[in-house]
């Protein structure tokens, strides 16, 4: 006896996608595939697997339309063998902490050099895998301005950071450590 039968598409995948990124989602049109055949292949069946779709190199969403695998030669596809599947693409996210006695001191006068104090500095970031590890230390991103500072001495200035707009800086302490200011050479 013949059956109708709807089975969900389930994407197959040609090669990986590189290093940073990750499949996020995928959606089907239609998310079901209508199918007849003999009533006892039919109802064993719930899921058909796409043709392989390749996601080599690929790192932002792709659309394509797929056929469907043939199941058997008894079974046929009424509204047509293919769907069209969408892959949403997304960086993996990670966090990193970082632990450090030493930041960078920027925009000092001419003449002047800047040493901060030996104070451990904690400080942790999250974002995209790929942006994260390209700070390999505290310093990449973790300095004291010294922009309004003209004269030696010590100064307890507060702690900046410059990373993406999509890094976020999670958390860090201390809030603010001494720099101490000398003339070049000196």
């Amino acid at each position: 006896s013949k059956a109708v039968g709807y089975l969900t598409p389930v994407v197959r995948y040609n090669g990986t996608v590189p290093p940073g990124y990750k499949i996020d989602n995928v959606e089907f049109e239609p998310d079901r595939i209508k199918v007849i055949g003999p009533s006892s292949i039919v109802e064993k069946i719930k899921n058909i697997n796409t043709v392989p779709v390749d996601v080599s190199n690929v790192s932002k969403d792709i659309t394509e339309v797929v056929a469907v695998e043939k199941i058997n030669k008894l079974i046929s596809f009424p509204d047509g063998d293919k769907v069209k599947v969408k892959i949403s693409i997304a960086p993996v996210m990670i966090e990193k902490e970082f632990s450090e006695y030493e930041i960078a001191c920027r925009n000092l006068f001419a003449g002047y050099v800047g040493k901060t104090d030996k104070v451990l500095i904690d400080a942790k970031i999250s974002g995209p895998e790929l942006k994260v590890n390209s700070f390999n230390r505290l310093k990449d991103f973790a300095y004291v301005d010294c922009s309004l500072i003209d004269d030696v001495g010590d100064y307890e200035l507060e702690l900046k950071f410059d990373l993406p707009s999509d890094v976020v800086l999670k958390n860090y302490s201390p809030q603010k450590i001494i720099v101490t200011i000398n003339k070049d050479g000196s």
